[in-house]
């Protein structure tokens, strides 16, 4: 079976999209789980047989189903948990119940976490999708495409070549899908590049296998790849910009590009790629923003104190009218040699200590708050 997208949409959608010294920084890098999740899921139980909960992925088109019982979430079943089956060759695999196949317990997340947080969180348990809510009562479902969707508004300054993966595995033509399926699960990939002589013809991923294969009841031991991957290929050049293959995967709803240069197969970048560079990003303004922050409030503080002091020396000065008497009798003396105000032939009377300390003061607290009204237009400050 053939997918028939038109790999010229993304050719035409990336004409614009080179590369770009000025895209614009992000705007609120805290965005939470909710703004981004969806809140209506697909569920189904634990004792419904795997091939009905296919049925279902492929209907709503979702990539994952949550096994709820007595209104309790107690697992999901994912297309790669459908592919382990796959790879096992088991054939009694979509026959079986849910409950044998799906994965428990779920990761899930607070409906007001950052989703910096929970593309975290997905990293670190490596999982693409986690279920909102306290672990049991389910709000809502959250996947790397919402979180990609959600980010991606907020722009990457980075260009494709700087994030694939260049380790591509690949598959000839003629391989089984079980074959294929074995090499997906043994790499914990979730897709292979379909090769035919020397030619990238293709590319096969866990939902060609849940929806071609699986869902079809075709035998995996005896199917080529090539009879179901998907065709023709969708690509991308190293250096179109993150934000427009982003854009261009969620419209074309595919998860992942092959990567060319010279007609040569060089890389290939996938929702996962993408997120990781996004949460870099974010992770980055947050320590900028906490330096800037930083500056800002020790900047206060010294402004702050400088203003105390002022007031403690203007204080001083009122409460001794002698010391402001003899200044200004001595400013306004005349020179015994020359009979002149403004002498240039004696040395300068030394100043008094309080008002210089109160002249340097008031110019280091001037400068401060030139620098706090620059970093509050957000100019750069040394």
């Amino acid at each position: 079976m053939r997918d028939t997208t038109d790999s010229q949409g993304f050719a035409a959608t990336a004409a614009g999209c080179m590369r770009s010294s000025a895209l614009p920084g992000f705007a609120d890098p805290e965005l939470k789980v909710r703004d981004v999740m969806a809140d209506t899921v697909v569920c189904a139980t634990p004792s419904e047989t795997v091939l009905a909960a296919i049925k279902k992925m492929s209907e709503h088109r979702v990539s994952c189903v949550v096994i709820v019982k007595d209104d309790r979430v107690v697992g999901i079943l994912t297309e790669r948990d459908v592919l382990r089956g796959v790879a096992a060759e088991s054939r009694d695999s979509t026959r079986s119940r849910v409950a044998e196949r799906m994965s428990s317990p779920v990761v899930s997340v607070d409906p007001d976490a950052p989703v910096l947080d929970a593309s975290e969180l997905m990293r670190a348990r490596g999982v693409r999708r986690l279920v909102v809510g306290d672990g049991i009562h389910l709000l809502g479902l959250v996947t790397q495409t919402d979180i990609t969707r959600g980010l991606t508004s907020q722009r990457l300054s980075r260009n494709v070549g700087d994030i694939m993966s260049t380790n591509v595995v690949t598959v000839n033509a003629s391989a089984t899908v079980a074959e294929a399926a074995r090499l997906m699960t043994s790499r914990n990939i979730s897709c292979v590049v379909v090769m035919n002589r020397d030619e990238p013809a293709g590319i096969l991923t866990e939902k060609d296998v849940l929806k071609r294969v699986v869902a079809l009841h075709r035998d995996p031991s005896t199917t080529p790849v090539q009879d179901v991957m998907s065709h023709p290929l969708v690509s991308s050049s190293p250096d179109h910009s993150i934000l427009c293959v982003s854009r261009t995967m969620d419209r074309m709803r595919i998860h992942r590009l092959v990567v060319k240069e010279n007609k040569q197969v060089c890389g290939i970048i996938s929702q996962t790629d993408i997120l990781d560079a996004l949460r870099k990003e974010l992770e980055e303004l947050r320590a900028a923003q906490a330096l800037h922050q930083s500056k800002l409030n020790r900047l206060v503080d010294s402004t702050a104190r400088n203003l105390s002091s002022i007031e403690s020396l203007a204080g001083e000065t009122r409460r001794t009218p002698e010391l402001a008497a003899s200044t200004a009798a001595r400013e306004n003396a005349s020179c015994d040699i020359c009979a002149s105000a403004d002498c240039e032939c004696c040395p300068p009377t030394p100043e008094d200590p309080s008002q210089t300390s109160l002249q340097n003061l008031i110019s280091e607290s001037r400068t401060n708050l030139e620098r706090i009204s620059k970093m509050l237009r957000g100019r750069s400050v040394d």
